[in-house]
């Protein structure tokens, strides 16, 4: 899973997503009352194996 597809089954669970003015590459994700911020480089780079935000792990 590379960052886009992160983004989108973000979104898919009512995530906001805010760029940083300056192009940083990282995006702040608002999902449940929490905050947290996910590089946007690296292209096709893809996560760490076996790492989904269906699996409830990096949650907070």
């Amino acid at each position: 899973m590379n960052a886009k597809e992160l983004q989108r089954e973000l979104a898919k669970l009512g995530a906001s997503f805010v760029t940083h003015p300056g192009g940083s590459g990282h995006i702040t994700v608002y999902l449940n009352g929490k905050k947290s911020q996910i590089p946007m480089h690296g292209g096709a780079r893809s996560w760490a194996p076996g790492w989904s935000t269906r699996s409830g792990s990096n949650s907070g």
